[in-house]
């Protein structure tokens, strides 16, 4: 006998499937009541940071002090650290173009996200696009740590087994796992490096850093706690894995998708040209938001356009 499916399916005791799309907006939203699943979520090992917490009420207290490095008047004085590597990353495709050789636009935008969020994150950027693999093994690292995930979401125990190891082993019994060790070895590197920066003289002259907002109790919303830097260390990895996967992922999807559609391409360059009839300047976010056709693409191609020009797509975290 086959049972009728209906809009809803229980897959485990604590886990449905609902078909109906129009539940995702009810579900995802800002100021959702809904909390996120503690057993996808702590697989993520970043129970410490924003985005792995799966409380609502602890995840209110961390977003709300990374607020200020997320407002519009703050990614506005920014900008010009995203003007100046999608500078680069023109110049890389116009020696390309006069080499009559290929460019690498697959790492290019993905090493774009991580050389803006780096230095926005610590006030030093990891520069990927200055290098001639453009940071291609740190992306693979991203990715390998897939696999590892899913073993742990699956095996919460070998988890815990897992974190517990010393890092030079981990290679040795996983690559995966290897590769999340080194990572999180890095983002520890970062934070201790922001940390030691904060007692120097000449600190106060450097502008605010998403870490150095969270090493500071200053405007914190109540309940705020500095974290450890292995709590840090956690913040670190998520904002670098957002950055590499999701901003980079979305740029080269809609790249592809405006060079293959002839007539959103032909729009598109029409309306920019009008714009800014020097091809020489720089395409400014604020006039950019203002570009009717452009505004009126399906977000992942308006997207493309403004992550070049913008942070607030970090705001995700």
């Amino acid at each position: 006998m086959i049972l009728p499916i209906g809009p809803v399916v229980r897959i485990t005791p604590d886990e449905i499937h609902l078909s109906d799309p129009e539940n995702y907006d009810k579900i995802y939203y800002v100021g959702s009541k809904y909390a996120k699943s503690p057993n996808f979520y702590n697989a993520m090992c970043v129970p410490a940071s924003t985005f792995g917490t799966t409380s609502i009420e602890v995840h209110r207290i961390r977003r709300g002090a990374m607020n200020p490095m997320f407002s519009r008047k703050m990614v506005l004085e920014l900008e010009s650290v995203v003007q100046d590597k999608a500078r680069k990353v023109c110049n890389r495709m116009q020696a390309g173009i006069e080499k009559g050789v290929p460019v690498d636009l697959h790492h290019a935008f993905r090493s774009v996200s991580i050389d803006v969020i780096s230095d926005f994150a610590f006030n030093k950027s990891y520069e990927f696009l200055d290098k001639d693999d453009l940071g291609s093994y740190f992306f693979r690292t991203i990715h390998g740590a897939g696999p590892a995930l899913w073993v742990f979401q699956q095996f919460p125990s070998l988890q815990a087994a897992a974190l517990m190891m010393p890092p030079w082993l981990a290679p040795y019994l996983s690559e995966a796992l290897g590769m999340v060790m080194s990572m999180q070895q890095e983002c520890v590197k970062q934070v201790e490096d922001v940390k030691k920066r904060m007692k120097t003289e000449k600190f106060a002259e450097e502008r605010p850093t998403i870490f150095s907002t969270l090493l500071s109790e200053k405007d914190k919303p109540d309940g705020y706690r500095i974290p450890s830097t292995m709590d840090l260390k956690d913040e670190a990895y998520s904002v670098l894995a957002a950055a590499a996967d999701t901003t980079g992922n979305a740029m080269t999807v809609a790249a592809f998708n405006v060079m293959r559609t002839p007539q959103i391409y032909q729009k598109l360059v029409q309306e920019l040209e009008k714009a800014f009839p020097n091809s020489n300047a720089e395409l400014s976010f604020t006039e950019l938001e203002r570009l009717p056709y452009l505004v009126s693409l399906p977000t992942l191609l308006y997207h493309f356009l403004s992550l070049s020009l913008s942070l607030t797509s970090f705001a995700l975290l």
